[in-house]
């Protein structure tokens, strides 16, 4: 039975660093590169965040259209 790890990230070799130095457009995904795992993470969090906004807001706007009709 062989194991497939798929959240490693190998190294780069000093041939691949060159290259990758020798591009006319460098940014930060070049240099950024993180497992599929952590990106999820990101992912999940913000839904999490969102449905926390979505949650505290509703009664927020519920009193604020109360307010409006009693006034």
């Amino acid at each position: 039975m062989d194991i497939i790890i798929t959240d490693y990230i190998e190294p780069l070799s000093e041939d691949q660093i060159r290259t990758l130095l020798k591009t006319e457009k460098l940014t930060v995904s070049f240099f950024s590169r993180h497992p599929k795992r952590i990106k999820q993470r990101s992912y999940n969090y913000l839904s999490h965040t969102l449905s926390i906004a979505l949650f505290y807001s509703i009664p927020v706007v519920q009193l604020v259209v109360t307010y409006q009709r009693v006034r």
